[in-house]
């Protein structure tokens, strides 16, 4: 009787599962991070160099046991060409100022994570602040391809 009934879950469970994965990018968050020797952790607090990261949200599949990268279909997608990161304050650099407002994205050194059900952007600021002291807000957004748009921000404590 036993094995009648784990045979009988085990016929549910893989003919609930789909061929096809259909994968929805709904929200993202924002946050700063440390990087200490590749290892990413979320901090409040920046003090040698800004690094932002964006955990875009996807809808996560009915099922993913036994799920290939070729049975994914991704329903939207971010168009690149709109993504910002956009802060409330002037931000130094050695030669120039970023007024506060605008889109300063250009600035940052992207890393893109895409994998499966995972989709990750890093940002480094890799370029040489000065005079940064106190609590900046940052704000990250981007249209999708579905027309939507997705955005999230995040106040971090800069000291350099």
């Amino acid at each position: 009787m036993k094995n009648i009934i784990v045979l009988l879950f085990a016929c549910i469970l893989f003919s609930s599962c789909h061929k096809n994965y259909h994968l929805t990018i709904y929200d993202v968050d924002f946050y700063p991070i440390s990087d200490t020797n590749n290892t990413y952790i979320k901090t409040p607090f920046l003090d040698t160099s800004i690094v932002l990261y964006a955990d875009i949200r996807i809808s996560p599949p009915y099922c993913e046991f036994g799920v290939r990268p070729d049975d994914i279909i991704r329903e939207n997608s971010i168009i690149d060409s709109t993504k910002s990161i956009i802060c409330d304050k002037d931000l130094y650099l050695e030669t120039d100022t970023l007024k506060a407002n605008t889109n300063i994205i250009k600035y940052f050194t992207e890393s893109k994570y895409d994998h499966d059900f995972n989709l990750n952007f890093i940002y480094y600021g890799n370029k040489k602040w000065k005079k940064l002291q106190g609590y900046y807000k940052f704000k990250f957004s981007a249209d999708l391809s579905n027309k939507k748009s997705i955005s999230d921000s995040c106040i971090v404590k800069l000291k350099f």
